[in-house]
Order: C-alpha cells, then structure tokens, then sequence
C-alpha cells in the first residue's frame, strides 16, 4: 500500500477542495438602499437574485480572488451590494456568503434563465485556480 502525503498546494486543493450551497431566484422588486414609509411600489424588471455559502473543506486557507459570470447563455450585469474584495475561505470550514443579483442586457430583456434550469459560474481562486459553480433558479417564497 502507498500512503501519500498532502500537504498543501494545488494537490491539496483538488483533494479536499470547497463545497458551497447555493441558489438563484427570480426576482421583480427593486433593491433600493433605503426604505421609508409611504415609499412607491418598486417593481423592477424580472432579475435574478443568487445567493452563494461556500467553504473550505480543508487543506489551507484558499481566497475567492474574482467572480465570474463568463459561462451565462447571454451577457448578464453582476451587482453587487459592496465593491468586491478577495475573500477567504478558512481551512476551519467556517463558511462565506457571497450575494449578488444578475440582470439581462438591456435591463427590461426577459431572463434567459428560468426555474430548474442552472446558472453556470465561476470563482477565480488563489493558486491559480477556478471552481465551476452550477446555481440552480429555484421558485421565489410565496408571500404571505
């Protein structure tokens, strides 16, 4: 029997790896930064509204050094609600949420997306590498 030892490095990176749950969900409502009372209803055209939890499943510390939305169907606008900054994933496993929302172009153009299908993306990662990311679009929470 051979026994190899990790210890840190691409190698590692591919064995232990990050796991991440994550979701898509169709949106209309706008995002404004503040609300106050007697505020006009704020629809907006149909977008989508991804969240992200990823983590380290160990090794090392690993940093999440760009988003990418390169694989979409269709060119789509990543917004964020922070200017974007490297994140890093703990070898603790203590996981980050990334939340953002993706809008078709021009802004009022159906999505090209629709529950159960899968919004491909990608995170460059320290060490010159990139995890694929498959996003499934779920049904919004009926209101109640």
């Amino acid at each position: 029997m051979i026994l190899v030892r990790l210890t840190g490095g691409r190698l590692a990176e591919v064995f232990f790896g990050i796991g991440y749950e994550a979701q898509a969900k169709v949106c209309t409502w706008g995002h404004p930064i503040v609300f106050y009372s007697g505020m006009p209803d704020d629809r907006d055209p149909p977008h989508l509204d991804v969240e992200i939890r990823i983590w380290s499943k160990g090794g090392h510390a690993t940093t999440i050094l760009k988003l990418s939305a390169d694989r979409l169907r269709e060119k789509m606008t990543v917004e964020t609600p922070y200017v974007w900054k490297p994140l890093v994933l703990e070898p603790s496993g203590i996981p980050v949420t990334i939340r953002f929302i993706l809008r078709s172009i021009p802004k009022d153009k159906p999505l090209s997306y629709s529950v159960g299908e899968k919004v491909p993306l990608e995170l460059q990662m320290s060490r010159d590498w990139v995890k694929k990311l498959s996003v499934p679009v779920v049904p919004p929470k009926p209101s109640a």
